[in-house]
């Protein structure tokens, strides 16, 4: 199992190990191209992912329905916000790692800020990584999934809620082969149904 989703797959494999001591989960991280490229050719047998391409070898259940949060540096004018529209950030900066390591991640972003109606001048951070985005000016921001929001929150970078209804939204699946499906994958495919259920992630 493996992807880059915050603290949801940890929940996740929580939820196995309660459920189903006897199966033991591996977990890695990964790019999204990374990680298409390894669960088709059978070096992984589970990915969390909010944005694999769609191929029809693959099974897919939806975890978690996901929205925007900001985030900005800790000394920009909109830290500590109990919200903001996307829309107030008109003319700043948008900072964001390269396109190619997750280009339908990356389309979701770009769509967003589309509909915003504002500019934004956009930057491509030279380190890949959401933990290494450049914040501090005070005059950029980044988006990322609700539940990976709190997850990125230092003393450096401050989480802004975003109140616009209009924005696209994507969803955090965990994506199989469903040829030669394991019995052990389809009892995590299966605890990832109940945990999701349980936690009212889709609504």
């Amino acid at each position: 199992m493996t992807g880059r989703c915050g603290p949801i797959a940890p929940r996740l494999i929580d939820a196995v190990n309660t459920w189903r001591p006897a199966i033991r989960i591996d977990a890695q991280e990964g790019w999204s191209l990374q990680l298409d490229g390894a669960l088709s050719d059978g070096g992984l047998d589970l990915v969390v992912s909010h944005t694999l391409p769609d191929r029809v070898e693959y099974g897919r259940q939806p975890l978690r329905q996901e929205a925007f949060t900001a985030l900005v540096g800790a000394g920009h004018a909109f830290a500590g916000r109990q919200g903001v529209s996307l829309r107030d950030f008109a003319g700043q900066t948008f900072r964001f790692y390269k396109s190619q390591l997750v280009p339908p991640h990356h389309a979701t972003l770009m769509a967003a800020l589309r509909r915003a109606g504002e500019k934004f001048t956009y930057q491509e951070d030279p380190i890949p990584g959401l933990k290494h985005l450049d914040l501090h000016d005070g005059k950029s921001f980044t988006l990322v999934p609700d539940s990976m929001a709190q997850h990125l929150v230092t003393t450096d970078v401050a989480a802004v809620p975003l109140t616009d209804s209009d924005l696209p939204t994507f969803n955090l699946e965990l994506v199989w082969r469903k040829e030669g499906l394991a019995p052990a994958t389809a009892l995590v495919v299966s605890a990832a149904d109940a945990l999701s259920r349980g936690q009212r992630w889709i609504s």
